[in-house]
């Protein structure tokens, strides 16, 4: 049995368009809050935390490029996300 890819979309404003955040990306299931950054109340990530079992790849590209705009430096990031540069530099390419 393989696992699924789940998604996990958070915007911070009505008006900002969630399906962007995953464009290009294969997934089964998506789950999606809508709250600023600075808020921790984040119901639907509970529930993917919830919903995912082992085997299963939680998509953190929208993520990874949401910290690139932001300025961050990939090496940065890759370390918080405990990957190589190279993983990172894959993802990039989903």
């Amino acid at each position: 049995m393989t696992g699924k890819r789940i998604g996990y979309i958070r915007v911070s404003s009505l008006d900002q368009n969630p399906e962007r955040q995953l464009e290009h990306t294969h997934t089964d299931k998506v789950f999606t809050d809508k709250a600023s950054g600075k808020d921790t109340h984040r119901p639907e990530l509970d529930n993917l935390l919830a919903f995912v079992r082992e085997g299963d790849t939680v998509e953190q590209v929208a993520l990874i490029k949401q910290r690139i705009a932001a300025g961050e430096k990939k090496a940065s990031i890759a370390d918080d996300l405990g990957i190589s540069r190279e993983t990172l530099y894959q993802y990039l390419r989903l």
